[in-house]
Formats: C-alpha cells, sequence, structure tokens
C-alpha cells in the first residue's frame, strides 16, 4: 500500500502560484470570450457592447450584426 503524499502548503501572506491553464481559466470565467471571434477584449468602440445572456453564451454586438 502507497504512503499518501504530504504537500507543505505555503505560509500565511505567501501569494500561491498557480498553473497557467487555471489562471486563464479563472480570468475566462471573469471575462468570458465571445462566441464568434473567440476574443475577451471588452472595448465598446472596437467590438461594440459586450452582452453575456442567461445562457452563458457571451457576444460582441458587432460580431452578432456582421
Amino acid at each position: 500500500m502507497r504512503k499518501p503524499v504530504r504537500r507543505k502548503l505555503p505560509k500565511s501572506g505567501t501569494a500561491i502560484n498557480f498553473a497557467p491553464n487555471v489562471r486563464q481559466k479563472l480570468e475566462q470565467r471573469q471575462n468570458p470570450p465571445c462566441a464568434f471571434c473567440r476574443r475577451n477584449d471588452d472595448c465598446p468602440e472596437k467590438y461594440g457592447e459586450k452582452k453575456t445572456y442567461d445562457n452563458g453564451i457571451t457576444l460582441h454586438y458587432y460580431c452578432l450584426v456582421s
């Protein structure tokens, strides 16, 4: 039988380094990408208003129109 792996936790006040893919997922939850162009930019002048609907789909207005 294998022994469980014990990992030391960082001391309080120390920042935890997330793996790059975990960091990307956290950013996508906060700023989800457009379903059409796959960009998570929120620039109304360039892409139009960015809107997230109840079903979880996020769209830029100009992506929807074109």
